[in-house]
């Protein structure tokens, strides 16, 4: 008998098919896990962020509630230096910080602030945020065109001639909060808020505009420039609008002011104008009035002018620089200059120099003066002057070397100048009588007439006003004419001590040749004196320095002269 066989279908999965089951999971969870992993740090980087955006803005919310004065009380001048210095590096705070100064409380030395300079740790979810609160104070500035000077910068940088009332001061709160976590840079994450609170006082409201006030700021005077179209508005604060001027009785030649207090016009003619304005403003039933003196000057529009100046390299230069006209409240600067040079004020509001040494090389520099005549009322007046600012090598000069020639031989040397522009022009002093020197070339020639030592000074200059001058020995020796024996004509000049006894003794040939000699001393250093009779000039020199002294010896007959001449030194 036969039996029908079938196939049993619940005996379930091979261990095959489970092995690879497997396999494909553990594949696919593989792939996903890095991403389920980021996706868990971000979120938990976000959380972060949102615990630090919560501590810091909480944290303006109570810096606002305080006083502006409060910011920083008990807060020491020392602590909140230090606390900007010590701040971390990062951008968005550091931009913060540039834009103030710290500010503390003057009567406090040491810390007891409100608002702590010390980090403060706070645990959130077992991750610890460390807070920081920089307090620093700023202006801003309310005038000028659209965008000038709107933000609110480092306090006391205003210049002195504008309008302090319309500066507004600030204390700017930074919140820095700071917590570790591997995703970010260097696993220190950051995050920044700041807010600004008024450093005045709490407005009062008031429905009734103030009485109309003339700003005297900038106003006395009130400068023109001669021959420039102007409009300025006289400012006027408070008053019921519209403010209405009245004709003003006097204004300067050329000028004209409206109802509205705005002055047009050209002025024609240089001076002062006393006068008087009147605002008033439209209060009802009758409007409030204000009158001031006022001071119109009209001056004329400032000029710069410079030279093309010449110098030598190493020259200490101070190059006056002159303005003429304006009002002379003027700022100067420097462009183009050679190294070493700079602008240097006066006592002289309108004076200044150019002062320094440029040490080469270089020729010709073009140098710009810069300035800007800052009238406070009416616009800027700039002006520039552009001046060529040549320079040369130093001046040179090799005078000739030690001569020694025979009474009645001729002296033939030169002295050479190098350096400057060139242009040289020689001269001497303490030459031979017969001897000279030719002011263009520099040659010394001719014939001594008179035996004895000279010590002949060569000068040089050259055509920028250069000078130069040195010294040679020449001797004139003779055995038939008076002339000096000792010292002899060849010893070198002599040096002493100042406060020291010093002497030196002469003394001629006259005695071989027969003859009766006198002798004469003049330029003997200050303490010393000549004995005629010893021919000896002794003393204690009491001054130092360089002195040219000429010894001359005479006889009367025959006729004959010997001179002596040297540089005695006192150091």
């Amino acid at each position: 008998m036969r039996k029908n066989l079938v196939a049993d279908t619940d005996d379930g999965f091979s261990l095959i098919e489970v092995l690879v089951a497997l396999t494909l999971v553990i594949v696919v969870m593989a792939s996903v896990s890095p991403y389920l992993v980021k996706s868990f740090a971000f979120v938990a980087l976000q959380r972060g962020d949102q615990v630090a955006a919560q501590l810091a803005n909480s944290t303006l919310e109570q810096v606002r509630a305080l006083k502006p004065s409060a910011l920083v009380s008990g807060r020491s001048q020392a602590e909140a230096a230090a606390q900007f210095a010590a701040a971390p590096a990062i951008p968005e705070l550091a931009s913060y910080l540039a834009q103030v100064t710290p500010a503390y409380d003057p009567h406090y030395a040491t810390n007891d602030e409100e608002i702590t300079t010390d980090p403060q740790p706070v645990t959130v979810d077992k991750t610890v945020y460390t807070r920081r609160v920089f307090v620093g104070e700023c202006e801003t500035y309310i005038g000028g065109a659209a965008g000038e000077k709107s933000s609110c910068l480092p306090a006391a940088t205003k210049a002195s001639t504008e309008d302090a009332s319309k500066y507004l001061s600030f204390y700017r709160a930074v919140v820095l909060v700071t917590w570790a976590d591997r995703l970010c840079r260097q696993n220190a994450c950051t995050y920044v808020a700041s807010t600004l609170i008024s450093n005045g006082a709490d407005p009062t409201f008031d429905v009734n505009r103030p009485f109309p006030v003339i700003n005297r700021q900038n106003l006395d005077p009130v400068y023109f420039f001669m021959g420039m179209t102007t409009s300025f508005p006289i400012p006027v604060y408070g008053g019921t609008l519209p403010n209405t001027w009245s004709l003003l009785p006097v204004m300067p030649q050329g000028l004209s002011v409206n109802q509205a207090g705005l002055i047009t016009g050209t002025p024609t003619k240089l001076g002062n104008t006393a006068t008087k304005g009147t605002i008033t403003d439209a209060t009802t039933p009758v409007g409030r009035s204000t009158t001031k003196n006022l001071n119109f000057t009209v001056v004329a529009q400032p000029a710069l002018t410079l030279p093309d100046v010449k110098s030598h390299w190493g020259d200490a230069l101070n190059i006056p620089v002159v303005v003429t006209g304006g009002t002379g409240n003027l700022k100067c600067t420097l462009s183009g200059q050679a190294t070493g040079l700079s602008l240097a004020t006066t006592a002289d509001p309108r004076s200044f120099l150019i002062t320094g040494t440029y040490s080469g090389p270089g020729t010709t520099f073009t140098m710009s003066v810069n300035c800007t005549d800052h009238p406070g009322s009416v616009n800027d007046f700039p002006l520039t002057a552009t001046f060529l600012q040549s320079f040369y090598p130093a001046l040179q000069l090799v005078a000739p070397a030690n001569q020694q020639v025979t009474l009645g031989s001729a002296v033939n040397t030169t002295a050479t100048a190098s350096g400057g522009d060139a242009k040289f022009t020689y001269s001497a002093t303490g030459l031979p009588l017969g001897v000279s020197i030719n002011a263009t070339t520099g040659a010394i020639t001719g014939v001594p007439t008179i035996p004895g030592r000279y010590v002949p000074a060569i000068k040089v200059a050259d055509g920028i006003g250069g000078t130069l001058t040195k010294t040679f020995v020449l001797t004139v020796g003779t055995t038939t004419s008076l002339v000096f024996t000792t010292p002899a004509l060849t010893t070198a000049d002599p040096t002493s001590t100042v406060n020291s006894p010093a002497s030196m003794t002469f003394n001629t040939n006259a005695a071989l040749l027969g003859l009766t000699s006198t002798m004469t001393a003049t330029g003997v250093p200050t303490g010393m004196s000549f004995n005629a009779l010893t021919r000896t000039i002794s003393g204690t020199p009491n001054k130092t320095g360089q002195y040219n002294v000429t010894m001359v010896a005479t006889t009367l007959v025959p006729p004959s002269t010997s001179n002596y001449n040297f540089i005695w030194t006192i150091q």
